[in-house]
């Protein structure tokens, strides 16, 4: 039951990343990739081992695609206590301030 509910995270979050790097390109549709998962990947934050987890706890593994490490972005800024959000809306993943409204109507006016 534990390995199903670690599978489950481990593929929304990887949708998640997927999803925003290959958003603008398959505006038409959901790109098709295959990749690759490494538990053995360590982590080290602020001198000390850190191990990603996910909301329910379950352990989180770096997914290899194309040569490149992809992490679990929202255990990794919640370590850091950084702001994460994801905007279904736009399809936008959040981090830090939310001031994207603030900044666009700044824009705006100084038009």
């Amino acid at each position: 039951m534990k390995s199903k509910k670690r599978m489950l995270s481990l593929a929304v979050t990887a949708m998640m990343m997927f999803g925003f790097i290959v958003g603008a390109a398959a505006s038409s549709g959901i790109i098709k990739i295959t990749a690759e998962i490494n538990p053995k990947i360590n982590y080290i934050l602020n001198g000390k081992k850190f191990v990603p987890k996910d909301m329910d706890g379950s352990e989180m593994n770096t997914i290899i695609y194309n040569g490149r490490s992809y992490v679990p972005l929202r255990a990794i800024a919640e370590a850091l206590n950084v702001y994460v959000d994801w905007d279904a809306e736009t399809s936008t993943i959040i981090l830090g301030e939310n001031n994207a409204n603030e900044e666009l109507e700044k824009n705006l006016m100084a038009k």
